[in-house]
């Protein structure tokens, strides 16, 4: 899915998404606030679309 967005790099916040969503141990937004308020400044556009790339996986893995 990162390779997907163009970046690997983003592999991690994929899974912080996917992690989101199926564990629901953290609110959807308290998890996208916090990755935003943490990833380098101009990136956060990419790693929001990952989380919610990674999320929706999650989602649709737990039904």
């Amino acid at each position: 899915m990162a390779e997907e967005l163009g970046r690997k790099i983003v592999a991690n916040i994929v899974m912080l998404g996917f992690f989101t969503a199926v564990t629901e141990a953290v609110s959807y937004d308290a998890m996208k606030n916090a990755i935003l308020s943490s990833v380098p400044k101009g990136t956060e556009t990419l790693n929001e679309s990952a989380f919610n790339k990674g999320y929706e996986y999650g989602k649709e893995a737990a039904t």
